[in-house]
């Protein structure tokens, strides 16, 4: 609302359906002005139809004593008030919430999108929706003013996500119970996808949670395209023990404590193909995570081939580490100088490999271990 202005909403709520005459104010996002339940049912049929808006009515036809027909209301051709595209996006984003949001119980297990919504004390609670084929609003809530919906008054604290979600989907299960299931239909304009942190509409960087960390469709041209800032550090985590596990237990675990898994060949003199070797970080509790919500693992490997191990003298020992394990080989990176009166001289730059072992370029076991030294911190 503070980066659009509340009158570009105002605009846009009168354009798509709403009649109160709303006033133009920031808490507008927070629902502090009241509409009717017809009103939002309007505002769904507008998105339901790709942003084109139909005035709504209530009489369909009348017929006489005889049955004859004597009124049929004329199909409205509508006015695309919001561009398709936005309309898409929208609904794209409503579609969530009851995918895997606070609206789980309004789901008809169809394409639709939704909105929750509840008032202080739980006063008022909505739940509005549609699919390509209805569009509704549910209200819940006292007559006589702004009750809470609270023990002992109701058996339950009433939220827009349990009686009004429920409500919806008895009546839109009932109602399309005949109508096949379609999908909201893609406009012909250019829509990117993007892997963004939901929370901060950001790219996200090596600390941010997997679990907000979704992939979010734009039209071209206006998607995010700066890293987020946070989080700012590695963060802190149990990390579990996979070591000597099949590759597919070992992921699922790693996966199931939200990190990410990264996976590297290596050779095993014990272990059959397709297990863990290794693990880094190393199993523990409260695990400092330096790269972010990742862990590698190291799989046992059949190959007997040989590779040509690369050059890294002079690089960063992360720079390092990061070629010589996409190249396949395992990494032991170890920070020392390389005379006993220590690192002297103008080339002993921190972090810096002044010695691999095996020698660049010299041709050797595939996912074996490669050892590299670089001068230590200051």
């Amino acid at each position: 609302m503070s980066q659009v202005g509340p009158e570009a909403v105002v605009r846009t709520a009168r354009a798509a359906g709403l009649t109160t005459a709303l006033q133009p104010l920031r808490s507008l996002a927070l629902g502090a002005q009241e509409v009717s339940a017809l009103e939002m049912a309007s505002v769904q049929a507008t998105f339901a139809a790709g942003g084109v808006y139909r005035p709504p009515a209530v009489v369909e036809s009348i017929e006489d004593a005889d049955g004859n027909l004597l009124y049929r209301r004329r199909p409205a051709k509508g006015q695309q008030v919001i561009t398709e595209a936005v309309a898409y996006l929208a609904t794209e984003a409503l579609r969530g919430v009851v995918q895997y949001g606070t609206g789980e119980r309004g789901n008809l297990q169809r394409p639709m999108a939704g909105k929750t919504g509840t008032t202080q004390h739980g006063a008022d609670a909505w739940f509005v929706g549609y699919t390509p084929d209805l569009a509704a609003a549910v209200w819940v809530g006292f007559p006589q003013g702004t009750v809470p919906m609270e023990p002992p008054r109701t058996r339950i604290t009433v939220e827009g996500g349990n009686w009004p979600a429920e409500i919806f989907a008895r009546f839109g299960l009932r109602a399309l119970q005949d109508v096949p299931a379609s999908d909201f239909p893609r406009p012909d304009v250019d829509l990117v996808s993007v892997e963004v942190d939901t929370t901060r509409n950001c790219l996200p960087n090596p600390y941010t949670p997997p679990h907000v960390v979704a992939d979010r469709s734009y039209l071209k041209g206006t998607q995010p395209t700066e890293v987020c800032r946070e989080p700012t550090g590695p963060p802190t985590q149990d990390v579990p023990s996979v070591v000597g596990l099949p590759l597919h237990a070992a992921s699922r675990l790693l996966e199931d404590a939200g990190l990410r898994v990264r996976r590297r060949a290596a050779v095993s003199a014990t272990l059959p193909p397709g297990y863990v070797i290794r693990q880094d970080p190393d199993a523990g509790r409260a695990q400092r995570l330096r790269g972010g919500y990742r862990v590698t693992i190291w799989v046992s490997s059949a190959r007997s081939s040989t590779a040509d191990v690369p050059h890294v003298l002079n690089l960063d020992v992360v720079e390092a580490r990061s070629i010589l394990e996409e190249a396949g080989f395992v990494v032991v990176a170890v920070e020392e100088c390389p005379h006993d009166d220590g690192c002297v001289g103008q080339g002993a730059v921190p972090g810096q490999v002044w010695r691999q072992e095996p020698e660049p370029e010299e041709n050797v076991a595939a996912h074996s271990q490669v050892r590299v030294w670089a001068y230590p911190p200051e």
